[in-house]
């Protein structure tokens, strides 16, 4: 027996070194990874992951790795390496790498002839040649700069341009649009001053001057990343306007984020053409046609974009069947958002949830933050709720998010539903949201629904003996909502339920833990955080559920991520990330003009399967090897 159990956990740390998280798209045939050379708020990768989507989703999973060097080039090499252990974790049916430093530092030394994968790049500006592409198990779609036709527009509107200077952050990028403007400079309708890489925003600055005084124009590519003078990080919104306001003549661009950030026109490309090149021909690798057969190709869309703000700024006056087919915009400012969290500042969930809002809106969104704090002090909740409506009103945000329950039920249906214009969107509702009167006119937003029935089931697959379960939560508005849906699924569950325990206290949940130990063959354990003790002192969870395992001694399953380490033993995890991005994708449509009526409430669908193999250990619990294939594995924090 104790030669097994000696086998079981030499398997199970084969098992543990393979874990990943699992999207909720388990059923999906493809599984698809997808490295972006860059950051995940930079606006070109949004554009890139919406073309690719367009084609895969609904057929295919996605793991995302963002190496982020745009800001940190130097980390590079690294985030490579990371993202190949996330490959031999994941082992995709394919990969997609954009831009040239996921070439260079991934696709090259990884996997480009040494696996049978499939990989198409997209996003690439360097010759394909540099990277030895075509390979056995790479293609893809080259990024070339629409910078000739970018130039003849911008002629068209101002026929005094003559003569026009270059500019880009110095970078792997900054170079190969150099050589594609050195290869082609000679045939464009004006003449080239110069080429410049700055590689501080001081150098762009001092740059530009000195090609205002040689040029009618100026062609900016990109300069994200490039660091101020503290050595931060910049990106093209901040960026445009200061170089902009400097040069203070037509500066020119080939993004329609650039333009709407502050430039006067471009010929732009698109990082959705990027992306859905790549995905249909990743999707033809997947269905079996062999590489060798799916030829690289280049980007040939273009399309012309004037921002009218600027245009009348510079007293620009075009005829007007020169804008005939021209895609107008606005100069685009970052629009103020007021976020407000019904808990702490420093509890998990409001971080994944602070984190999927900030993955949508930290490039658009003056982002201001409000903690009620009601996990450990409900009672202040009201005037808590009275300060985040005056700072409402101080503020004058164009969109709220209001996340979890008691800022519904404090803040929004007392201030704002239905009593102003501004479009709200909660997440990480649990009640029924017609228990607040949603949707309304201005609130709509997506609920959080625990994955119990299927942490249920999950338990049984390692533990089929489990035949009754007891739920507990804190009593709250919370955990009341918790135990409500426990309770409506109850009949869909495949064990019997025998108790729904709400404490009021910690001494109150160790008593009801030990009652249900001898009713139960396992637990149902929601939120605890901030229940008092007999000393009136909230105590955390970290050290209620130490203490309700020890009493209860059998397995304890929850619905979240963040429990688990403190001694249960697994989870099928609901996500903030999930609720903070689809609240703050749904916000952003409504706070561009979409009418919040059209925009319908939603709910969470993605989960994360985890074990806690030291609570595994513990309980003696030894599963088939193979029921761990896809599972995230963690140990008891110490």
């Amino acid at each position: 027996m104790r030669e097994k159990s000696q086998i079981f956990y030499i398997l199970l740390a084969v098992f543990l070194s393979l874990s990943i998280p699992v999207p909720g798209h388990a059923a999906a045939p493809f599984k698809v990874l997808v490295v972006m050379s860059y950051d995940e708020a930079y606006a070109w990768q949004k554009e890139i992951a919406e073309g690719i989507e367009s084609v895969l989703d609904g057929n295919s999973i996605f793991e995302y790795f963002y190496m982020d060097t745009k800001n940190h080039l130097e980390e590079g090499p690294q985030k490579a390496q990371e993202a190949f252990e996330l490959y031999q974790r994941f082992k995709p049916d394919g990969v997609i790498a954009a831009d040239d430093n996921a070439q260079s530092m991934f696709v090259v030394p990884y996997l480009k002839d040494k696996v049978d994968t499939p990989v198409m790049f997209c996003g690439v500006n360097a010759d394909p040649n540099q990277y030895g592409y075509p390979a056995k198990n790479v293609s893809g779609i080259a990024e070339r700069l629409h910078i000739r036709e970018s130039l003849a527009f911008a002629q068209q509107l101002v026929p005094s341009i003559k003569k026009v200077g270059y500019m880009q952050k110095d970078s792997p990028s900054g170079r190969a649009v150099m050589r594609q403007f050195e290869g082609e400079s000679a045939n464009y309708p004006v003449q080239s001053v110069a080429f410049k890489l700055p590689k501080t925003l001081a150098e762009a600055k001092a740059m530009t001057e000195e090609l205002k005084k040689d040029c009618d124009a100026l062609f900016y590519e990109t300069m994200e990343g490039i660091p101020d003078e503290n050595g931060n990080p910049l990106n093209d919104r901040t960026v445009i306007p200061i170089l902009s306001k400097i040069f203070d003549k037509p500066v020119i661009s080939n993004n329609l984020y650039h333009v709407e950030y502050g430039t006067l026109a471009a010929v732009i490309k698109t990082g959705q053409e990027q992306g859905e090149v790549a995905a249909r021909k990743l999707l033809e690798a997947m269905e079996g046609k062999p590489v060798a057969e799916i030829p690289i190709t280049t980007n040939h869309k273009g399309r012309q974009v004037l921002n009218v703000t600027v245009m009348e700024a510079l007293g620009i006056k075009p005829k007007p069947f020169l804008l005939k087919g021209v895609h107008l915009v606005k100069t685009n400012t970052k629009m103020k958002v007021l976020v407000v969290m019904s808990y702490e500042k420093d509890f998990l969930w409001d971080d994944e949830v602070k984190a999927g809002i900030e993955s949508v809106l930290a490039d658009s969104g003056d982002l201001r933050y409000f903690y009620m704090d009601t996990k450990t002090n409900l009672q202040g909740g009201l005037e808590k709720a009275r300060q985040a409506y005056e700072l409402y009103r101080a503020f004058q945000p164009e969109g709220v998010i209001a996340a979890d329950d008691n800022a519904q039920s404090m803040f929004v249906v007392p201030y704002l539903k239905e009593k102003v214009e501004t479009p709200v969107m909660f997440c990480g509702v649990n009640a029924d949201p017609g228990k607040y009167g949603y949707p309304a006119a201005n609130v709509s937003g997506i609920l959080e629904r625990g994955h119990i029935k299927e942490s249920i089931a999950f338990l049984q697959e390692l533990s089929p003996a489990v035949q009754s379960i007891g739920y507990m939560a804190k009593e709250s508005p919370t955990g009341r909502a918790v135990l409500e849906q426990a309770k409506l699924e109850e009949n869909v569950s495949s064990v019997k339920s025998v108790a729904y325990l709400l404490p009021k206290t910690l001494e109150e949940a160790v008593a009801m833990a030990e009652a249900m130990q001898k009713q139960a063959d396992a637990m149902f354990l929601a939120t605890m955080q901030g229940i008092p003790g007999e000393d009136g002192r909230s105590r955390t969870e970290k050290e209620v559920i130490p203490l309700v395992a020890k009493v209860f001694g059998k397995p304890i399953i929850t619905d979240n991520a963040y429990d688990l380490k403190y001694g249960m033993l697994l989870t099928l995890a609901v996500s903030g990330q999930e609720q903070g991005r689809k609240a703050a994708k749904m916000l952003l449509k409504a706070m561009k003009g979409a009418p919040v009526s059209e925009i319908p409430l939603i709910r969470n669908n993605q989960g994360r399967r985890m074990i806690n193999v030291t609570a595994m250990k513990e309980l003696g619990i030894t599963p088939n090897p193979r029921s761990l294939i896809g599972v995230e594995l963690i140990r008891t924090e110490d």
